[in-house]
Protein backbone atom coordinates (compact mmCIF):
# COMPACT_ATOMS: atom_id res chain seq x y z
CA UNK A 1 0.00 0.00 0.00
CA UNK A 2 1.05 3.78 0.19
CA UNK A 3 2.79 5.16 2.82
CA UNK A 4 2.26 8.04 4.52
CA UNK A 5 5.59 9.57 3.26
CA UNK A 6 3.79 8.65 -0.34
CA UNK A 7 0.64 10.43 -0.08
CA UNK A 8 3.03 13.30 1.01
CA UNK A 9 5.11 13.71 -1.98
CA UNK A 10 1.89 12.93 -4.20
CA UNK A 11 0.01 16.06 -1.89
CA UNK A 12 2.48 18.18 -2.52
CA UNK A 13 2.93 17.34 -6.22
CA UNK A 14 -0.92 17.43 -6.75
CA UNK A 15 -1.13 21.09 -4.55
CA UNK A 16 1.53 22.63 -7.43
CA UNK A 17 -0.32 21.93 -9.75
CA UNK A 18 -3.03 22.99 -8.48
CA UNK A 19 -2.19 25.76 -6.23
CA UNK A 20 -4.75 25.17 -4.05
CA UNK A 21 -5.54 22.54 -0.91
CA UNK A 22 -8.89 21.62 -1.52
CA UNK A 23 -8.25 20.66 -5.17
CA UNK A 24 -5.18 19.19 -4.57
CA UNK A 25 -6.87 16.59 -1.89
CA UNK A 26 -9.76 15.95 -4.17
CA UNK A 27 -7.29 14.84 -7.07
CA UNK A 28 -4.94 13.05 -4.71
CA UNK A 29 -8.11 11.27 -3.71
CA UNK A 30 -9.58 10.76 -7.29
CA UNK A 31 -6.02 9.60 -7.89
CA UNK A 32 -5.60 7.21 -5.52
CA UNK A 33 -9.25 5.68 -6.16
CA UNK A 34 -8.56 4.90 -9.96
CA UNK A 35 -4.94 3.23 -8.89
CA UNK A 36 -6.98 1.09 -6.25
CA UNK A 37 -9.76 0.20 -8.93
CA UNK A 38 -7.57 -0.45 -11.74
CA UNK A 39 -6.40 -3.78 -12.50
CA UNK A 40 -3.34 -3.05 -13.64
CA UNK A 41 0.04 -3.67 -11.91
CA UNK A 42 2.37 -1.15 -11.93
CA UNK A 43 5.84 -1.45 -11.13
CA UNK A 44 6.35 2.04 -9.78
CA UNK A 45 2.83 2.88 -8.17
CA UNK A 46 4.26 6.30 -6.93
CA UNK A 47 5.14 7.27 -10.90
CA UNK A 48 2.38 5.28 -11.93
CA UNK A 49 -0.15 7.46 -9.55
CA UNK A 50 1.72 10.75 -10.80
CA UNK A 51 0.65 10.14 -14.44
CA UNK A 52 -3.01 9.85 -13.35
CA UNK A 53 -2.61 13.09 -11.43
CA UNK A 54 -0.97 14.72 -14.07
CA UNK A 55 -4.16 13.08 -16.73
CA UNK A 56 -6.65 13.94 -14.13
CA UNK A 57 -5.54 17.32 -13.74
CA UNK A 58 -5.53 18.30 -17.44
CA UNK A 59 -9.09 16.93 -17.67
CA UNK A 60 -10.05 18.89 -14.72
CA UNK A 61 -8.14 22.25 -16.22
CA UNK A 62 -9.91 21.51 -19.47
CA UNK A 63 -13.29 21.08 -17.92
CA UNK A 64 -13.28 24.25 -15.62
CA UNK A 65 -11.73 26.32 -18.80
CA UNK A 66 -14.71 25.18 -20.47
CA UNK A 67 -17.01 26.38 -17.67
CA UNK A 68 -15.18 29.36 -16.62
CA UNK A 69 -15.38 28.96 -12.85
CA UNK A 70 -13.99 31.47 -10.01
CA UNK A 71 -12.30 30.68 -6.93
CA UNK A 72 -13.12 32.48 -4.22
CA UNK A 73 -10.41 30.72 -1.83
CA UNK A 74 -8.90 32.43 1.36
CA UNK A 75 -7.49 29.35 3.27
CA UNK A 76 -4.59 30.47 5.85
CA UNK A 77 -2.42 27.87 6.62
CA UNK A 78 -1.64 28.38 10.45
CA UNK A 79 2.20 28.13 11.24
CA UNK A 80 3.83 26.94 14.77
CA UNK A 81 6.09 29.74 13.84
CA UNK A 82 7.36 32.36 16.68
CA UNK A 83 5.46 35.63 15.80
CA UNK A 84 8.75 37.54 15.30
CA UNK A 85 9.33 35.35 12.23
CA UNK A 86 5.68 34.67 11.25
CA UNK A 87 5.99 38.10 8.85
CA UNK A 88 8.91 36.92 6.89
CA UNK A 89 7.47 33.68 6.54
CA UNK A 90 3.98 34.91 5.50
CA UNK A 91 5.98 36.93 3.03
CA UNK A 92 7.75 34.27 1.32
CA UNK A 93 4.71 31.61 1.38
CA UNK A 94 2.96 34.61 -0.56
CA UNK A 95 5.58 35.25 -2.87
CA UNK A 96 5.90 31.58 -3.62
CA UNK A 97 2.60 31.00 -4.28
CA UNK A 98 2.17 34.24 -6.40
CA UNK A 99 5.44 32.77 -8.35
CA UNK A 100 3.70 29.86 -9.02
CA UNK A 101 0.14 31.36 -10.15
CA UNK A 102 1.86 33.20 -12.68
CA UNK A 103 3.58 29.81 -14.34
CA UNK A 104 1.58 27.22 -16.61
CA UNK A 105 0.87 24.36 -14.80
CA UNK A 106 3.60 22.52 -17.27
CA UNK A 107 5.89 25.23 -15.82
CA UNK A 108 4.99 24.65 -12.01
CA UNK A 109 5.36 21.07 -12.66
CA UNK A 110 9.04 21.52 -13.94
CA UNK A 111 9.28 23.84 -10.80
CA UNK A 112 7.81 21.36 -8.35
CA UNK A 113 10.60 18.99 -9.46
CA UNK A 114 13.73 21.35 -9.42
CA UNK A 115 12.48 23.38 -6.31
CA UNK A 116 10.63 20.92 -4.00
CA UNK A 117 11.62 17.77 -4.90
CA UNK A 118 15.26 18.50 -5.54
CA UNK A 119 15.53 16.79 -8.53
CA UNK A 120 18.29 17.04 -11.18
CA UNK A 121 17.90 17.91 -14.80
CA UNK A 122 18.12 14.30 -15.50
CA UNK A 123 15.67 12.70 -13.07
CA UNK A 124 12.90 16.17 -14.54
CA UNK A 125 14.21 14.97 -17.74
CA UNK A 126 13.45 10.91 -17.11
CA UNK A 127 10.23 11.21 -15.22
CA UNK A 128 8.56 13.53 -17.38
CA UNK A 129 9.88 11.68 -21.03
CA UNK A 130 11.35 15.32 -22.27
CA UNK A 131 14.86 16.05 -23.72
CA UNK A 132 17.45 16.94 -20.40
CA UNK A 133 18.23 19.58 -22.97
CA UNK A 134 14.71 20.85 -23.29
CA UNK A 135 14.00 20.73 -19.36
CA UNK A 136 16.76 22.57 -18.62
CA UNK A 137 16.50 25.16 -21.45
CA UNK A 138 12.60 25.81 -19.90
CA UNK A 139 14.08 26.10 -16.49
CA UNK A 140 16.08 28.52 -17.57
CA UNK A 141 13.88 30.67 -18.98
CA UNK A 142 11.46 30.13 -16.15
CA UNK A 143 13.89 31.25 -13.90
CA UNK A 144 14.44 34.09 -16.01
CA UNK A 145 11.43 35.32 -16.47
CA UNK A 146 10.03 34.92 -12.53
CA UNK A 147 13.10 37.02 -12.34
CA UNK A 148 12.79 39.93 -14.19
CA UNK A 149 8.82 39.97 -12.68
CA UNK A 150 9.62 39.18 -8.97
CA UNK A 151 13.21 40.47 -8.73
CA UNK A 152 15.93 38.88 -7.67
CA UNK A 153 14.98 37.44 -3.96
CA UNK A 154 12.61 35.30 -6.39
CA UNK A 155 15.12 33.04 -6.24
CA UNK A 156 15.94 32.47 -2.67
CA UNK A 157 12.34 31.97 -2.07
CA UNK A 158 12.46 29.33 -4.47
CA UNK A 159 15.76 27.62 -3.14
CA UNK A 160 13.92 28.15 0.53
CA UNK A 161 11.39 25.70 -0.81
CA UNK A 162 13.59 23.08 -0.88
Amino acid sequence: MLTEENLQILYRYSYVLTCNEEDAYDLLQCAVEKYLNSSQVASCKLAYIKRIIKNQHTDNYRHDKLLDFDSYDDTIIPLDNELTELEDVIINEDMVETMLLSLSPDEREIIFYWAYEGYTAQQISDTLKQPRGTVLSRLHRIRKRLIARFGPQMDCSLEAAQ
